[in-house]
């Protein structure tokens, strides 16, 4: 190899740590960040994802039909200042769940500090595009368009931050091992003025409840994780609440304003609130 071709790959091999160092910071820098600003810009914490996903092999997604890629939807609210998310790798048949003051959401409010779990060394590739026709091109192999900056690229389990905000975000995740399968725990946590957290009502619940019953129905989430989606969302209001809201979806579904598969998906979604004794 010649002088000048070695000094371009050094070059390039430099230019691509930076850029996976640049989507990454120290994460006692992201936390010290994060509560001077909480404090300085009267923010309040939402979590806007907890969910695990399953991504195969390459080589069990060609041969066996399986997916070596997952993408999702992010529901940012419109005010949100910034975001943070954690991404956790796990062996695919792993059960393993982070407790209650072990959640990303948790660790933010209490200020303490945020650990990164390195339980399988499986690289991923993790993108970020702003309309599910990049997203579902990204999925079938085809190509697509990203946010390059913000892409992070052979990596495995770390926590990041980002301003990155659409009302379309899409995130894609990229099993790059040959034959090793695994399981990605995904938590999102929006920074927003604690005025705008009141705006956060039940119709984005039930917006991130309708689109898990379109992946449930597409088989890209299984029958509990539907569930544990449902039960993240939907117990944002007592059942007084849930019954008002119920009504006006009904009277929505009688003007023509909804269809009837809305009208059953908020219906199922308040369900549980309703038919609990507890709630007031």
């Amino acid at each position: 190899m010649s002088n000048m071709k070695k000094v371009i790959v050094s070059l390039s091999l430099l230019f691509c740590t930076y850029c996976l160092q640049a989507q990454k910071m120290d994460l006692s820098a992201i936390l010290k960040n994060i509560v001077n600003e909480v404090v300085d810009r009267q923010l309040t914490y939402q979590t806007i994802l907890s969910q695990e996903y399953v991504v195969n092999s390459s080589a069990n997604a060609a041969a066996a039909g399986g997916h070596d890629k997952v993408y999702f939807k992010l529901n940012l609210p419109k005010d949100t200042y910034k975001w943070i998310y954690r991404v956790t790798i796990l062996d695919k048949a792993s059960t393993f769940k982070f407790q209650d003051n072990e959640t990303l959401s948790w660790q933010l409010i209490n200020k303490r500090n945020i650990e990164n779990l390195n339980l399988l060394n499986v690289p991923i590739n993790v993108y970020f595009m702003d309309n599910s026709g990049e997203a579902m091109s990204f999925a079938t192999n085809k190509q697509f368009k990203s946010f390059q900056q913000y892409n992070v690229i052979n990596t495995y389990s770390y926590t990041a931050q980002s301003n990155l905000n659409s009302d379309n975000l899409f995130m894609g995740i990229q099993n790059t091992s040959l034959i090793v399968g695994a399981k990605i725990l995904v938590e999102v946590v929006a920074l927003m003025p604690k005025q705008a957290m009141k705006q956060y009502t039940t119709f984005q619940a039930d917006k991130q409840i309708k689109e898990a019953q379109e992946l449930f129905d597409l088989g890209v989430i299984n029958k509990k994780s539907y569930d544990s989606i449902a039960s993240l969302y939907a117990p944002k209001i007592n059942r007084a609440e849930a019954l008002l809201q119920l009504k006006d979806a009904k009277a929505r579904l009688d003007r023509n304003e909804i269809s009837q598969k809305d009208y059953d998906l908020i219906k199922q979604s308040l369900s549980p609130i309703i038919l609990s004794k507890s709630s007031n």
